[in-house]
């Protein structure tokens, strides 16, 4: 099966792609609202983390995993993206999923971007609807501000980032149709789809997507 470039890593890389690191990089301005302060401290943190130039790559997986843990609901999007596969699965491919997604997420995204100028970063307005939270923020490049959306959702453990949307495409819906694809590849089961994903995962490719494991 051709394989399948999943896109949420993308999103996230334009975190550091869009802006060279420069020394004393400043730190993106306090919101007031708690869903867009969930928004900016991940951002924030996530500059500090790739401008330390005494982390070592698995010093940042780590540290990045820890910042996914603390601010994202992994948990939720993992469900969400498993869609129908997620009833078929027995708990314990469930949480295994749940763990590969976080690793492949973790190394994707550390391995791919250097740094970047959290002060360019901005958020735009917040919007409250359905339980959630929308915040729009932008990033400044040049004449045209890079927008991107990302969905809060409050619980009983505060607000957690769910989604990231860049030109209305959402990043977990996307990873919802391609993980799907992906499954349908490894033999229709999600135990399948991690034998797969995990072997890539052993085999530090550095071209693997999560969504290939499917070919």
């Amino acid at each position: 099966m051709k394989a399948i470039a999943m896109r949420f890593p993308r999103i996230l890389a334009v975190l550091g792609g869009v802006c060279v690191l420069a020394p004393g990089a400043g730190l993106a301005e306090p919101p007031a609202d708690p869903a867009a302060v969930i928004v900016t401290a991940m951002v924030n943190s996530l500059a500090h983390m790739l401008s330390d130039p005494k982390l070592t790559a698995s010093d940042r997986e780590h540290e990045f995993a820890r910042l996914l843990d603390e601010d994202c609901d992994l948990g939720l999007v993992a469900r969400f993206v498993l869609g129908n596969y997620f009833a078929a699965a027995n708990e314990a491919d469930r949480q295994q999923f749940a763990s590969l997604f976080e690793r492949w997420i973790t190394h994707m995204f550390t391995g791919k971007i250097g740094g970047f100028d959290a002060s360019s970063f901005a958020v735009k307005s917040v919007t409250h609807a359905d339980g959630g939270s929308i915040v729009m923020t932008e990033i400044a490049a040049g004449n045209r501000p890079i927008r991107i959306d990302w969905r809060v959702n409050q619980s009983g453990s505060g607000y957690r980032i769910v989604d990231v949307a860049m030109a209305g495409i959402s990043m977990a819906q996307v990873e919802r149709e391609e993980i799907g694809a992906a499954i349908r590849g490894s033999g229709g089961t999600v135990a399948g789809f991690n034998r797969a994903l995990e072997q890539r995962l052993v085999s530090n490719d550095p071209t693997t997507t999560a969504a290939s494991t499917g070919q």
